[in-house]
C-alpha cells in the first residue's frame, strides 16, 4: 500500500525540532521494512502572520510502500511520539494518506495548494478529508492546528508539487 505520511507544527520558538522529530518517526517506519521509501518533502505553506509559524511555516511528509496491516501500528506509534515528544506549546498534527484508496484526491490536491496561498482553519482541513475513510488526521496537543500543515503537505505531494 503506498501511504503518504506527514506531521507539521511539532516544535516551538525555542525548540526548532521538526526535522528531528519527522526523522525519528521516518526511522520507526523504516523498521517495519517497506518495500519502497520515497524522499523527504519539505513545504512551505502560507505566510501569514496569524499562523504564528515557529520559522518558515513549513510542514514534512513522505512517501512508503508498505504491507497495508502495518498501517495501524505505525499510526498508534506516530500518535503516541507526538503526545510525548514535542513541546508543550507545540500544535502537533498528524495526516497518513491510504493513496490508492483515496475516493477523491483532488479535494486534497486542492487543500494543499490553497493553505500555499492563504491561512486555513482546522475546520478547512477536517472538510476536505470528509468521506475519505482511507486519510487519517489527527491532534496531539496544543490547539491541533499542525493537521493544516500536515493534510497540506500531503495534497500537495499527491498533486506532485516538489
Amino acid at each position: 500500500m503506498h501511504i503518504l505520511f506527514a506531521i507539521d507544527d511539532t516544535d516551538d520558538r525555542e525548540n526548532p525540532l521538526s526535522d528531528e522529530h519527522f526523522e525519528t518517526i521516518s526511522d520507526f517506519l523504516r523498521q517495519m521494512k517497506p518495500t519502497r521509501m520515497g524522499y523527504p518533502s519539505i513545504y512551505r505553506l502560507s505566510a501569514d502572520a496569524a499562523c504564528n509559524a515557529t520559522r518558515h511555516n513549513t510542514a514534512h511528509v513522505r512517501e512508503y510502500i508498505i504491507n497495508t496491516l502495518d498501517i495501524p501500528d505505525f499510526i498508534e506509534y506516530a500518535q503516541s511520539f507526538l503526545r510525548k515528544v514535542p513541546p508543550p506549546t507545540a500544535n502537533p498534527g498528524l495526516c497518513v494518506v491510504e493513496i490508492e484508496r483515496l475516493e477523491q484526491p483532488q479535494k486534497l490536491i486542492d487543500f494543499g495548494r490553497r493553505a500555499c496561498m492563504t491561512l486555513l482553519t482546522k475546520e478547512d482541513a477536517y472538510a476536505a478529508v470528509s468521506g475519505e475513510p482511507h486519510v487519517h488526521l489527527s491532534e496531539h496537543g496544543g490547539d491541533g492546528r499542525g493537521v493544516i500543515g500536515a493534510l497540506a503537505a500531503c495534497g500537495l505531494r499527491l498533486a506532485g508539487e516538489d
